[in-house]
């Protein structure tokens, strides 16, 4: 009865820290959702201050941008398909590169103000977006502990019955077992062991 009672109390005692660690994920979930929220507000603010500086530039300026934009990708694929046999390709593109790194020198200040600016705001959402993805993992590690304090509970709460029919048993045994004082002497022992008390 005494290993029955402390089982009992030990599995309480860890059904309270699991309701408690699951109140706490779900507030940290929240505060994670809140968070979540906001870095997409701080994104569209930065899309939007994106738009007004690109509208704000000089149709030139806009035109020259596009222009370095479509090379810049065109680099870009050109140089995903790359192979040994391209090698000269490659310093062509090269080339090109410091071409446009010339033209880039050769803009106007407030053009190149402007583009710094835009660079700024593009490393700060990537920086946004990093952070926000490491929430989302940190939320998935959460859960999968959760998932496994939830599994060990339910190993517990299986020992725990396996051990409450093995002493009803052995209780319901005793119970229907009338020996004579010699044999009940023998059986001493296992009454001690069982937590039952000799009634003689």
């Amino acid at each position: 009865m005494g290993k029955y009672t402390s089982s009992a109390k030990a599995l309480k005692k860890s059904d309270r820290k699991l309701k408690s660690l699951a109140q706490q994920v779900k507030a940290q979930l929240q505060e994670l959702s809140e968070r979540q929220a906001v870095g997409l507000q701080k994104m569209e603010s930065f899309e939007e201050r994106i738009d007004e500086q690109l509208e704000q530039l000089s149709e030139r300026q806009a035109a020259g941008l596009r222009r370095l934009l479509t090379t810049e990708k065109r680099i870009d694929e050109q140089l995903e398909q790359l192979s040994e046999r391209h090698v000269s390709s490659l310093r062509k593109l090269s080339t090109t590169e410091k071409r446009i790194d010339e033209q880039l020198e050769q803009l106007s200040e407030r053009h190149a103000t402007g583009l710094k600016k835009l660079l700024q705001l593009e490393k700060m959402v990537e920086e946004e977006l990093e952070q926000l993805w490491s929430w989302h993992y940190w939320g998935e590690s959460i859960e999968q502990r959760i998932n496994e304090q939830i599994e060990q509970h339910t190993k517990g709460m299986e020992k725990f019955a396996q051990l409450k029919q093995m002493i009803d048993t052995e209780l319901e045994r005793l119970r229907s077992f009338q020996p004579s004082n010699e044999a009940r002497e023998e059986e001493q022992p296992l009454h001690r062991m069982s937590g039952v008390v000799d009634p003689a």
